[in-house]
């Protein structure tokens, strides 16, 4: 998902909250690593090459990689998720993007997609909110080329001003425009464990993935 995707998606989530019928539920605690429900039945799915049979990090500055167990426990603890990065500056940063891509299941019928996003606003210099997007889906693969399909899921969302988590489904125009993607890949040589270099069709969008 490029970064102009999760934009037009945080602006569909904010349009959400603005009204009664969508506002996202109020939650303390885990939650279910389980889709809600099955938003988009029998997208298409074929068989994952053993090479990208595996789960992905992100990689790259000022971006990372999930940790599963502190993805499904937030909100056990008033800490925000987001990691500390330094450049050697005496001023921290936060990861503001993580992503992980779970193609374990060979099948290519249970895919996910875990992302990490951080709402930061510069002219203030402060964080305003936080995500976390669970993306269940398919995926299909053909000539260099994989395409997650994403058919559920869900998101919660902290923000900085109330602290408090709240939790909704993804909508089908959500999953059918902003979080279903093609991908073209490939593997760049002399890397233990193995990179994947993802581009699309926007050509400002570049990301590593190091398989886990």
């Amino acid at each position: 998902m490029s970064i102009m995707k999760l934009k037009m998606l945080f602006l569909s989530i904010a349009m959400a909250l603005a009204t009664t019928s969508c506002s996202p539920d109020k939650i303390d605690g885990n939650r279910t690593d389980k889709a809600e429900s099955v938003v988009i039945p029998n997208p298409p799915h074929t068989p994952i090459p053993d090479e990208l049979t595996a789960r992905w990090q992100m990689e790259g500055e000022f971006r990372g990689g999930i940790d599963v167990n502190k993805f499904w426990n937030y909100g056990d603890s008033k800490e925000w998720f987001g990691y500390k990065y330094s450049n050697g500056s005496s001023t921290p940063y936060r990861i503001t993007e993580r992503k992980m891509f779970d193609f374990t299941d060979a099948t290519g019928k249970k895919a996910k997609l875990y992302i990490y996003w951080q709402d930061y606003q510069t002219s203030t210099n402060e964080y305003r909110a936080e995500s976390l997007l669970y993306v269940e889906g398919t995926v299909s693969v053909r000539d260099g080329q994989f395409s997650f399909h994403a058919y559920g899921g869900n998101i919660r969302e902290r923000k900085l001003s109330t602290d408090q988590l709240t939790q909704r489904s993804f909508t089908k125009n959500e999953l059918k425009t902003l979080l279903t993607d093609t991908f073209k890949y490939s593997f760049p040589a002399n890397y233990t464990p193995p990179v994947m270099h993802l581009t699309n069709s926007n050509p400002d969008f570049s990301d590593y993935f190091r398989k886990s």
